[in-house]
């Protein structure tokens, strides 16, 4: 998987859920978030992930907001990409993260996607 990160203003970084269920951050994945444009060239970070790998990309927005803890809201979303059961489709994931961002004032935007 290539992602493009690129100093500046940093969204979270990605999670992504293994098919055996593991659940982490990609920390090594940063940079500005999809659609921000710059004059400065990107560069490419390569991550090792099995197929089958749930990756999902997202704002702010959906894991802080005023009045809460960032780890909080970071840790609410790695448990609902751990909860037990059969992997859901990508669709299904976003919807259900989503879900997190109830009532925020802030700009939400997610995506999950798996790769094979």
């Amino acid at each position: 998987m290539h992602l493009s990160p690129e100093r500046g203003a940093l969204p979270p970084c990605p999670s992504a859920c293994a098919p055996d269920g593991a659940v982490r951050q990609l920390d090594q994945v940063r940079g500005l978030m999809l659609g921000v444009t710059t004059e400065r060239t990107r560069s490419s970070t390569v991550v090792d992930v099995p197929r089958g790998t749930l990756v999902l990309a997202y704002t702010d927005g959906l894991v802080e907001h005023r009045g809460a803890d960032l780890d909080e809201g970071t840790a609410d979303l790695l448990a609902l990409l751990a909860a037990p059961g059969p992997r859901p489709d990508p669709s299904a994931v976003t919807r259900a993260a989503m879900t997190l961002a109830d009532n925020r004032l802030d700009d939400v935007a997610c995506i999950s996607l798996t790769l094979h």
